[in-house]
Order: C-alpha cells, then structure tokens, then sequence
C-alpha cells in the first residue's frame, strides 16, 4: 500500500495518493509516518492550515520523530514565525542521523528566519 502511494506521488497523482491515504484502516492512518507522509503531500497539494496542524501534533506527540522538524521550520517561516522556523530548524542542524541536504536545508531556513527576527 505504500509503495502504491509513494508511486502515485512520483508520478504527481497527488490527489489520488490522498484520496487512497484517507481510505487506509484507523490504525495504520494513525501511524506517525503515515501522517508524516499524509502531512506532506497536504503541504504539496497546498493545504498548508491542515498539514501545520499535523506538523505540530508529530511534533508534541513524538520529540524525536525528528523527520518532522524539516517541514515543520518551513512551515513556521511561511506564517512569519520566525523564531519558531528557528528552533525546529535547529533541530535539523542539530540531528546526528540526517543527510547534509536536510541540515543545509535547515540553515537556510535559520538565515531566513533571522532576517525576519
């Protein structure tokens, strides 16, 4: 089921992965990467309130589910929370198992958000 979703997703199905993500039984929709995954795509569809929510419930349920915190920074600068954008981006930098594209990434959103401050 999930290779079927992140297929759809490579192929820019973005609707149809969503449609096929909301109809997944309760307790795999709940898992903290399948709303990760959900959250995401939400962001890519343009339905940043709902995929913020979502964000920010990951991140107060589960602190070291730390894939959050990339998105979450990025989502807090567009809303002009810049210290907020700050702290999950620090988060990133601060990651010991995250790529270098992912903390770059993240210091590029500690700049922005610094200007804004």
């Amino acid at each position: 089921m999930i290779a079927e979703i992140e297929s759809m997703l490579q192929e820019g199905k973005v609707e149809d992965a969503l449609d096929l993500m909301d109809s997944l039984p309760p307790k795999m929709k709940n898992e903290p990467s399948m709303r990760f995954m959900y959250a995401t795509t939400l962001m890519e569809y343009g339905d940043l309130e709902q995929s913020g929510e979502i964000f920010m419930e990951l991140q107060r349920q589960y602190p070291h589910f730390t894939e959050v915190n990339l998105p979450l920074a990025m989502w807090y600068l567009m809303h002009a929370w810049a210290a907020h954008a700050t702290r999950a981006a620090q988060k990133v930098v601060n990651a010991r198992d995250l790529d270098p594209m992912g903390r770059e990434s993240a210091q590029v959103i500690i700049n922005e958000a610094r200007i804004k401050l």
